[in-house]
């Protein structure tokens, strides 16, 4: 009878779980202006995409307010590691503070997963429940950054995307099926993790990566967990190198690359064809994080005091445009 009982209430408790979580979904928290475009800030939307009600947030910077149509500002697309939510990128990276300082859109596309709150993207062979139900994440983002273009000034001769761990993947992802879009990517602790990567089109690579990474290991193969990590451990990841090597052939870039030095960063850069470029950031020790190594390590290769990690890519980024995507019509798989 005991038994009974305590199954019943299982039940009930269960199915009260799964309405909470479910009235407590994502909801709109956005501000416009009388024109309806976003105001200077931190916005989140939220939309249906192919059945599934996804959201994002986005950072307007304050120079939006001196775009226009046809003179929007570059959007750097954020990619949240696996277990991770959009919000969580947004204070663990301090794109935000460039974005402002620089005058770019950054956008944090939320992923999906388990009750909407332990979230992954289909990279190809990682990660969670969008790997197993094949969730059409390159045409999400895709979608997100035309659902954001109707509401601000997107440049979109300048879209780029970052990420780390599944996110970093995610970029890869982005490169392989999608290089016509981007001008650029840039990984971080990731991998090339989908099969048959054979982009159309040349497009720019950077890759950040630290040599002790033990989740998404430098020099690939599985990676190690342990009972608190939400990303599986059998994942057979592409090392730094081999992944690289798949841009460097589809770039047609020269075969040996310049080599520079700061502190544990060593910054290699193959020269390509049509004017693009792939460069591996080693940071010596690193381990599976977004590089935070302190100004030393970065110095010579910005070139200015007070530069990071986050300026080296957005300097590795702003060389490169798309000049043939014109309208959100062109952003299409």
């Amino acid at each position: 009878m005991q038994r009974r009982y305590l199954i019943g209430f299982l039940v009930l408790a269960l199915g009260a779980l799964f309405s909470f979580v479910a009235a407590c979904g994502d909801t709109e928290d956005a501000t416009f202006d009388d024109e309806g475009n976003l105001i200077a800030g931190d916005h989140e939307l939220v939309y249906k995409y192919d059945g599934i009600e996804r959201s994002y947030l986005v950072h307007i910077p304050p120079q939006i307010e001196d775009a226009s149509k046809g003179n929007g500002l570059p959007v750097i697309v954020a990619l949240h590691g696996g277990g991770m939510r959009a919000e969580q990128m947004s204070r663990y990276t301090s794109l935000n503070a460039r974005g402002d300082e620089l005058g770019i859109i950054i956008l944090y596309p939320e992923g999906t997963g388990l009750l909407g709150e332990v979230t992954f993207w289909n990279a190809g062979n990682c990660c969670g429940k969008p790997m197993e139900d094949d969730v059409d994440d390159v045409g999400f983002i895709l979608n997100t950054i035309k659902h954001l273009s109707a509401r601000s000034f997107v440049d979109f001769n300048r879209l780029y995307a970052t990420g780390i761990s599944n996110g970093g993947m995610m970029a890869y992802r982005l490169a392989c099926e999608v290089p016509e879009v981007f001008a650029g990517i840039a990984p971080v602790s990731g991998a090339l993790n989908f099969d048959g990567c054979d982009p159309s089109t040349p497009i720019s690579v950077i890759a950040f990566h630290g040599t002790d990474d033990e989740r998404v290991p430098y020099d690939g193969g599985e990676g190690t967990t342990d009972d608190s990590e939400l990303l599986t451990s059998d994942t057979d990841n592409a090392s730094v190198e081999d992944s690289l090597e798949v841009f460097r052939d589809a770039d047609n870039c020269e075969s040996t690359p310049e080599i520079e030095t700061s502190g544990v960063v060593e910054l290699a850069t193959w020269s390509c064809d049509d004017e693009t470029v792939v460069a591996r950031v080693k940071i010596e020790g690193g381990e599976h994080e977004w590089p935070v190594d302190g100004e030393a390590n970065w110095l010579s290769l910005v070139g200015e005091s007070g530069g990071d990690a986050n300026l080296l890519m957005w300097n590795f980024f702003q060389r490169n445009e798309r000049p043939d995507i014109d309208t959100a019509g062109d952003l299409s798989r």
